[in-house]
């Protein structure tokens, strides 16, 4: 069975005011909101093409995952 994917950063400036390259992606179920690390936003998913998952807690989820696949654009985006 396939497990579609897509690949956001969280909505919003950083904390910290660093807003270059070091926001972290997460692995969203299409099927839900929450990230396979189980950090939800506190705005919104924000996709951006080309990006990979860096989140590590998502990584490792990921690994136990068979047949993880991943879509571009956002769940209202996805067309089935």
């Amino acid at each position: 069975m396939t497990t579609l994917f897509y690949i956001a950063r969280k909505s919003g400036a950083l904390r910290n005011g660093n807003e270059r390259g070091s926001f972290r992606y997460h692995a969203v179920p299409i099927s839900d909101d929450a990230p396979l690390c189980g950090q939800r936003p506190a705005i919104s998913w924000r996709t951006e093409e080309g990006a990979a998952v860096t989140c590590p807690a998502c990584l490792k989820a990921l690994q136990g995952i068979e047949g993880a696949s991943f879509v571009s654009g956002t769940p209202e985006s996805v067309a089935f």
